[in-house]
């Protein structure tokens, strides 16, 4: 009978100690896996996804040629021909977030211009133009990039679909009584108020924090539809380049 109660309480101590160690380090890896998740998450905050806000300035064109397509309305461009470069600017609000080590994609709302300006000089007359189309839009797009530290080189493209918003043109005529008329044209005929865009962009983004970067990129847009319906007489697409600059928020 002693020996066998003797058997019965080491195996009961023996089983504490096991069932005491088990526990202890059950508890330290369940430290040691929150301790890894929060680092994770950190990390996760910053390099998988990011809200951004940015602006672009540059310079707009468009391309604009007859309506061949539709003889009835089509027309030549006379001075239209003429019409060159003006200024653009939009600004955008989105997120991106990594796809693999080198992929991320991005979304979000832009409200961009395009347009083109004229202008016409005699020896006592003048004339000139500026016409701007403003467009609501909702890019996407996939990048490549490469990590270095703090620094990260993107480069890549999508399409953007879009709204025309506003149309615009300021006019100034000055005749040879040297007499100044001016006209603004807020309302355009035979509007199409859906569009899309292809865009291109590279630059380099520069994380100040785990959470807060900074971003400056090229940007270069080109619309693939019309801006305008197939009743009217010139076929007008408008194109932008310039330069993007902005801000990310790790989510």
């Amino acid at each position: 009978m002693k020996h066998i109660f003797l058997s019965f309480f080491f195996i009961t101590i023996l089983t504490f100690f096991g069932y005491s160690q088990i526990q202890i380090g059950g508890n330290e890896t369940k430290k040691e896996k929150k301790q890894k998740e929060k680092k994770e998450r950190v990390e996760k905050d910053f390099y998988d996804m990011r809200a951004f806000l940015s602006a672009n300035y540059g310079s707009a064109y468009r391309t604009l040629k007859p309506n061949t397509k539709n003889s009835l309305f089509a027309d030549s461009l006379g001075e239209r021909a003429n019409e060159t470069r003006s200024t653009s600017w939009g600004v955008n609000l989105g997120f991106n977030s990594d796809i693999s080590k080198y992929l991320m994609w991005e979304a979000g709302f832009s409200y961009f211009q395009n347009g083109e300006k004229y202008s016409f000089k005699d020896t006592d007359t003048s004339h000139t133009y500026t016409s701007k189309y403003t467009w609501i839009g909702i890019p996407l797009k996939l990048y490549f990039k490469y990590d270095l530290k703090k620094v990260r080189f993107q480069f890549g493209g999508g399409i953007v679909a879009q709204m025309q918003f506003k149309y615009r043109q300021n006019d100034e005529f000055v005749d040879h009584f040297s007499k100044t008329t001016t006209s603004e044209v807020k309302t355009i005929n035979n509007v199409n108020t859906f569009g899309i865009s292809a865009v291109a962009n590279a630059g380099i983004h520069y994380s100040f924090t785990k959470r807060f970067g900074g971003f400056i990129q090229f940007e270069y847009r080109h619309q693939l539809t019309p801006s305008h319906l197939k009743t009217y007489p010139y076929i007008h697409k408008g194109n932008a380049i310039g330069a993007t600059i902005g801000f990310t928020f790790g989510l």
